[in-house]
Parts: structure tokens; sequence; C-alpha cells
């Protein structure tokens, strides 16, 4: 399901970039290099969440501040850019950064032993967030 879902985001997202004049490429390429960065940093300090949450042991998940503290500053850090220019991308931006956000408000309560239907949420969230980073950063390079 999952897989298919990342095709569909990168399909629409390039659909709706593919009638896009130079401008548009080359508005979206320059936003890019400041874009790219942050999403490979997004997605770096996400991964650990999602593996902590998706382990499965006796004493269920165990999500490390640290990487808890990592992930909150880096989503500060990228609210500070601006979205990426055409719709469809900003689009997928938005909707990632609230995945993500909406991931730490789970973990907030939860502590770093959450229960295996909120380490459930949580994996699903930062899982859609980083499929619509990943769709995005696909129709950046193929721009």
């Amino acid at each position: 399901m999952e897989a298919v879902l990342a095709v569909a985001i990168v399909l629409s997202i390039a659909a709706a970039t593919a009638g896009s004049g130079p401008s548009s490429r080359e508005t979206l390429a320059k936003w890019g290099r400041t874009g790219v960065p942050a999403i490979t940093a997004l997605v770096e300090d996400l991964a650990p969440i999602q593996r902590e949450v998706s382990v499965t042991s006796p004493g269920g998940p165990d999500v490390s501040a640290v990487d808890v503290v990592a992930l909150r500053s880096q989503l500060a850090d990228v609210r500070q850019l601006k979205p990426p220019p055409t719709a469809a991308t900003a689009a997928a931006w938005n909707t990632a950064l609230t995945e993500i956000a909406t991931a730490l408000r789970l973990v907030a309560p939860a502590g770093p032993h959450p229960s295996d239907a909120t380490a459930k949420a949580i994996a699903a969230e930062l899982s859609a967030a980083g499929q619509h980073l990943l769709g995005l950063g696909q129709t950046i390079q193929l721009g």
C-alpha cells in the first residue's frame, strides 16, 4: 500500500509540474539548492525515530529523547524556508511538515515508551512524511 501511495505521489507531483515552463523549473531548481539539504536532514532525523517505534520487544518501543530533540530542531529550522514554488510541491512539503509535527505531538505525551498503538501512529505519520519528502526530492531532481 505504501509503495502504491509513493508512486501516486511522485506521479501526481510530476504531472503537476510537467506543464511548467522553464521559469518554473528554474525556480524549482533554485529552491532545491536549499530544499534538498533540508529534505535530506529531515529524512536523516526522522529515520531513527521511525526505526525506534517499529521495534517490537517485550518492553515495547523505546524512543530516544536525543532523536526527538534533533527532529524537533530540524523541523523548526526547515519551517524557516519558503515553501517550494509550485502548488503541487508546496502541498507535498507542507503535508510532510504537518505529518512530522503530528508524529512529534504523539511522542511528547507518550514519553520514551509509547504504547504499541501510539508507536504505530507515530510510525505511520513519519512514513507518510518520508514518502512526501521522497516524492518532492525526486520532482526536484527531474526538474
